[in-house]
């Protein structure tokens, strides 16, 4: 059960790098826009928070639940570079 949750974890961070590599490529390719280094950091922590209390929600449920990206975005909004 731990390599199951170590696995999704591992997926869910590479998942969350994705979304912010994205994120980033979609600013450089409409406006030159530079980033906080420390903001970015922080955004990305938040994201992988979020993610986190999510899972452990779920663990908590007996696997039951679902995970909403979106509403991580919406949580971590204060924080968004």
């Amino acid at each position: 059960m731990f390599q199951g949750m170590k696995k999704l974890l591992i997926a869910l961070l590479g998942t969350n790098a994705l979304f912010i590599a994205l994120l980033t490529a979609q600013s450089v390719q409409s406006a030159p826009k530079t980033y906080d280094a420390v903001k970015l950091a922080n955004y990305t922590a938040c994201l992988n928070a979020q993610a986190n209390w999510d899972i452990a929600m779920m663990h908590a449920n007996g696997g039951n639940g679902e995970m909403n990206i979106r509403n991580h975005q919406v949580m971590c909004n204060l924080v968004k570079p």
